[in-house]
């Protein structure tokens, strides 16, 4: 059931309340990159692209290679601190967490991904292996010993490792994209096309999982099912400049040549900007910027351990100084949304989240994130406007639609374009709670047997939900 839904034909002023609004954004909030314990897996840019040669005129299979991205933008920065010396704070922070939780595996875990950061394999292999003692049924580790047989080039040592972490557990993000990635390399897009369906079927979505399926669809010369996978993939991320590239050379397979020549548009507005952010930076700021991206990386990793362990204040501490080290840092601020947002403190979760709308403005994940947040704070005209851009970036995800037809209703204005909402809405996403609030926007418009009709559905949906009212006799009258 979704949290918050309201009743249909009560009144909905309680909806206005921080509480109502929070209980959205609960359900829609950003998925994170990291998990602790076994829900942790690296991030990263994918390959995408790969297409066999079938005679046609095409672009070359992979996108040019970007200019280095290791460095982030020195904006917000500290001068003061060289690149040696945020590497030495990340180690520390992440000795204390040993020294604070002796008896517990992550910080090991958590060591052997800040070597892997630092390039250092071996010394990453090595805590990944004494994570693996300590705690044998860490399917994280064994990734991370996948990603370094990676990089050695011992392939079938990285499907190896793979493979067991998919035993250890079968429904961790990244667990079958990673394979998949590796099985491309070699060339056996089949199997990498089963691993990736099943990594489909594994929230949170993931857009990384649909480029490479499209990557794998165009080994096959399956150039329409590639072209649907990059489309996914776009709505995911739609920051990412190699999933228009991966879609340009689809339609290109597909003889369409106008669409083509629009993603490619796309692909070299993004990646003009990728470049430019790199060869604006100089070679002397490099090692300091790269080093605080890796710093603001493993404190948001330990401060996730810390708050999960009841250390709310530590937590806080280390996310903000990540958030400082790096204005790109995206989970940082993510973790300071919910964080703030969860305990009343929306101000500074909305300053958070127009961070993220500043770093990512096609994410339409932000977008809704800060309408909800918005709303709590009653600023309704921002709110809207927020919740507007998520439905206009993301227009087959029904979560904009939701929180969009609920701030209408509260407003109790653009009621016709609510039911029109609410009409898309469980298009997308025919629940019980959903027609339930298309009900309340057909009774707002004074459709008495829209409403009636909405409700016996989501009694078919939901036959002992007593939350579903009945409708009323009487029409309300429209404003």
């Amino acid at each position: 059931m979704r949290d918050g839904q309201a009743r249909p034909f009560r009144d909905l002023g309680l909806i206005v309340g921080v509480a109502a609004f929070l209980a959205i954004s609960a359900t829609v909030a950003v998925k994170l990159l990291w998990r602790t314990q076994d829900g942790r897996r690296e991030g990263g840019g994918s390959q995408v692209g790969s297409t066999a040669q079938d005679g046609r005129a095409a672009l070359p299979s992979e996108p040019p290679a970007p200019a280095p991205t290791a460095a982030a933008p020195t904006a917000g920065v500290q001068p003061d601190p060289t690149g040696d010396d945020l590497k030495a704070e990340a180690m520390a922070v992440v000795r204390q967490l040993m020294a604070d939780f002796p008896g517990y595996s992550d910080p090991m875990a958590l060591m052997g991904t800040l070597y892997r950061r630092l390039q250092n394999d071996d010394e990453a292999e090595k805590w990944w292996l004494k994570c693996l003692q300590r705690n044998p049924e860490r399917a994280d580790a064994y990734i991370g010993l996948a990603r370094v047989a990676e990089s050695k080039g011992n392939l079938e040592k990285a499907l190896e490792m793979w493979r067991k972490a998919q035993q250890l557990n079968p429904r961790m993000p990244g667990v079958y994209s990673g394979y998949a990635a590796t099985l491309l390399e070699i060339g056996r897009a089949d199997e990498a096309i089963a691993a990736l369906e099943k990594e489909a079927g594994i929230p949170p979505e993931d857009g990384r999982c649909f480029a490479l399926l499209g990557r794998a669809y165009a080994q096959r010369r399956a150039h329409q099912k590639a072209a649907d996978c990059y489309r996914q993939a776009i709505d995911l991320q739609p920051e990412e400049s190699a999933n228009y590239y991966g879609l340009a050379n689809a339609y290109t397979r597909l003889g369409q040549k106008d669409k083509a020549d629009l993603c490619l548009e796309e692909f070299k507005a993004l990646r003009a900007d990728e470049d430019a952010g790199v060869t604006r930076r100089k070679m002397a700021a490099n090692d300091r910027n790269w080093s605080a991206r890796i710093g603001a990386q493993t404190l948001t990793d330990a401060g996730v351990f810390y708050a999960g362990h009841g250390n709310t204040r530590k937590a806080q501490e280390l996310w903000r100084r990540a958030a400082a080290l790096d204005p790109r840092n995206r989970e940082s601020r993510q973790r300071l949304v919910d964080a703030y947002g969860s305990t009343g403190r929306l101000q500074e979760a909305v300053a958070f989240c127009e961070q993220l709308r500043a770093i990512a403005p096609k994410n339409a994940q932000y977008q809704l994130n800060t309408g909800v947040l918005l709303a709590g704070l009653q600023q309704f005209d921002a709110a809207e406007a927020a919740l507007r851009r998520a439905v206009e970036l993301a227009p087959k995800r029904p979560a904009g639609y939701l929180s969009l037809v609920r701030l209408l209703l509260v407003r109790k204005r653009n009621l016709a374009e609510a039911k029109a909402l609410a009409e898309q809405l469980v298009a997308l996403e025919p629940s019980a709670p959903n027609y339930s609030l298309l009900a309340e926007a057909c009774h707002r418009n004074g459709d008495v047997a829209g409403a009636r009709a909405a409700l016996r559905r989501a009694l078919d949906l939901e036959p002992g939900n007593m939350k579903i009212d009945k409708a009323p006799k009487e029409p309300a009258q429209p404003k």
